[in-house]
């Protein structure tokens, strides 16, 4: 079973990862090419990835995960695309805020519909 969900956890973070490429493509302009931007990039989310992966197995704080995924973000915008540094700061950190927003709603509606405590929730849980 944890063989699974190791998988599921794997699976959602690299959602996570292409829907904040998709979010941050839509909203933001790349820089003018430089020599393999498109391996760096790349090798960066990958990075990322391999990152909130190593800290939801290792079960520590999701706020200190997301905070560490923001910081990313943001340095990840600030690198790779040309726009104006605040327009690259705000949807850096917009980002992090919708999944802030969609971790809490997570816990929120299961807790209220199931009356199921919040372990159920995290890796391995019943309701995860």
């Amino acid at each position: 079973m944890f063989i699974i969900n190791s998988i599921w956890e794997y699976f959602i973070n690299f959602m996570e990862q292409v829907l904040f490429i998709i979010f941050i493509h839509t909203k933001l302009h790349k820089k003018a090419n430089f020599k393999n931007q498109s391996f760096l990039m790349l090798l960066f989310l990958t990075i990322q990835f391999i990152v909130l992966c190593f800290m939801n197995q290792e079960e520590i704080s999701s706020y200190i995960t997301l905070l560490l995924s923001c910081i990313l973000d943001i340095i990840y915008v600030l690198t790779f695309y040309r726009d104006n540094i605040i327009f690259r700061l705000f949807w850096g950190i917009a980002y992090s805020i919708i999944c802030l927003i969609a971790e809490q709603l997570t816990f929120f509606i299961p807790t209220t519909l199931y009356d199921s405590v919040s372990t159920k929730l995290l890796l391995g849980g019943e309701l995860r």
